[in-house]
């Protein structure tokens, strides 16, 4: 038994499958012309711009719409909407799907064999304060402007102490979130402007800690004054870690205008303090 000639519906849809690119067609661009008795079909093929982009590219797209959601105080969704348009996609998700073909490891075996290809990470890049740009030597990532500058820019703009901890606080966020690394990526020896001077500067921190600090570091967390007092004390960066007296202490909350239940709270701290140090001082001589 003969196959069935196709319909004339089913031979137009054919066609329109074919044709289609899946992406933003302007008005009046994609037109069938479907003729009574010939059934003649023809369509036009629009003129897109550019539909190759890279990951960087990509990854400078996001960047751009985080700005513009901000201004415009819309979701960022929609900001990633209106940049695929400007491109001339209908939506983020159709742009996002167009990166750089040549990006993309070879499927052909035989090219495989005859020469060895470079894995491309397709992950965006996670940029810390400071990282420097891998698109431009020149340029270093400004998590405060969310925006890349020259080197320049961050002495002028941005004091070294805030520009170390903004470091610190982002690479700690992003060592502390194993579910970013699943959607970016960032190597453990971007070079960074900051990075040296801020682990050498924690380092020092941490190892100029008083006794009381360290003693105040395990009181975090308790349901009384002391334990909010040391909950507020360790996130004060201001508060002088090697503090040795109550008088020290005092002064520094002083300083921040700190309410009298507060200085209350640091007197009943430090009484617990060398109660706690005197008996450590007792067991160590009895040992």
């Amino acid at each position: 038994m003969q196959a069935r000639p196709p319909t004339r519906r089913s031979r137009i849809r054919q066609h329109i499958k074919r044709t289609s690119l899946g992406l933003a067609i302007p008005n009046g661009c994609h037109r069938l012309d479907v003729w009574a008795h010939g059934l003649e079909v023809t369509a036009e093929r629009p003129t897109f711009m550019n539909t190759s982009f890279s990951v960087a590219q990509l990854e400078q797209f996001r960047r751009d719409a985080r700005r513009i959601s901000r201004k415009q105080n819309c979701p960022l969704s929609s900001a990633l909407d209106q940049i695929a348009s400007s491109k001339g996609f209908a939506n983020w998700s159709l742009l996002a799907k167009r990166f750089n073909a040549a990006e993309r490891p070879p499927l052909n075996a035989d090219v495989v064999t005859a020469a060895p290809f470079k894995l491309v990470d397709l992950r965006r890049r996670q940029y810390l304060h400071g990282d420097r740009d891998e698109d431009d030597p020149e340029k270093y990532y400004c998590a405060k402007c969310d925006i890349f500058f020259g080197a320049a820019h961050f002495s002028v703009e941005h004091r070294v102490h805030d520009s170390h901890e903004r470091f610190l606080s982002g690479l700690d966020a992003w060592m502390r979130d194993p579910e970013q690394k699943v959607r970016a990526r960032r190597s453990l020896n971007a070079p960074n402007l900051f990075e040296a001077d801020a682990l050498a500067a924690r380092a020092a921190r941490e190892a100029s800690r008083s006794p009381f600090y360290r003693w105040l570091e395990k009181q975090k967390g308790r349901n009384d004054p002391v334990g909010d007092l040391a909950g507020d004390i360790l996130a004060d960066r201001s508060f002088p870690v090697d503090v040795d007296s109550l008088g020290a202490a005092r002064e520094h909350l002083s300083t921040k205008n700190a309410h009298p239940a507060a200085m209350d709270a640091l007197k009943q701290a430090w009484k617990r303090f060398s109660a706690s140090s005197a008996r450590r001082a007792r067991n160590a001589l009895q040992a």
